[in-house]
């Protein structure tokens, strides 16, 4: 099933962004310029990694400690950017619009009433949604949209540190930073999660856990 786009000229104001259809170009998303810039800083983000490891006098590698202040850090700039993404892009108007509506109504209504009406999605992720939309009247906000990427969001972060968790019991812990980096600031997972809204990566963590799970024989 398929719902209709927005009608031409509707507008609205999210947190201080404009929302209309003249300002963001109707339903489209500024896919090119949002995937443009994101390879430039990928490829900013590789450079400076180069030159981390070519001049600095003490590479991460053979640093010593837990490394505990590196993950806060690389994770809480994955955050910021993430939250960046997210405050300044409404993201696919449908699926947003959709996620407002259907977290209002189990906020209000309950689950057990909710496919009263029409929904194309399995009933799971409508809980995350209403617990979103919950907060955001806890917290006096009209127009939730920007909390409804949040559950997206730390499941990227949450992904990230699953690989530097994992890869560090099998090599150095240098290299377990530096994939875990790649993961936090891989320019499509941000685009998916903090621009577009959508709930991909929520979805492969619940694949990813019990994969790594069976890994380490633990299969209960």
């Amino acid at each position: 099933l398929e719902i209709a786009p927005a009608k031409a000229g509707a507008s609205g104001t999210v947190f201080g962004r404009e929302t209309s259809s003249q300002s963001t170009g109707g339903d489209s998303f500024p896919t090119e310029r949002v995937l443009k810039w994101s390879c430039i800083g990928a490829a900013a983000l590789v450079l400076l990694w180069l030159l981390h490891f070519l001049l600095a006098r003490k590479p991460l590698r053979q640093s010593k400690g837990s490394g505990a202040a590196a993950v806060v850090l690389i994770l809480l700039g994955a955050l910021i950017l993430r939250i960046i993404i997210a405050y300044f892009i409404y993201g696919h108007k449908t699926d947003i619009n959709c996620f407002v509506s259907w977290g209002r109504r189990v906020a209000d209504k309950g689950a057990a009433a909710f496919y009263d009406q029409w929904c194309d999605y399995p009933p799971g992720y409508m809980l995350v949604l209403g617990l979103m939309a919950k907060i955001g009247s806890w917290l006096k906000v009209g127009d939730y949209s920007f909390l409804i990427k949040f559950p997206a969001i730390v499941a990227d972060l949450v992904s990230a540190y699953l690989v530097y968790a994992y890869a560090k019991r099998r090599m150095s812990r240098g290299a377990a930073l530096s994939l875990m980096a790649f993961v936090a600031y891989t320019p499509v997972l941000a685009y998916i999660s903090a621009g577009w809204g959508q709930i991909d990566q929520v979805l492969s963590l619940l694949l990813v856990v019990p994969i790594l799970l069976l890994s380490d024989r633990k299969p209960i």
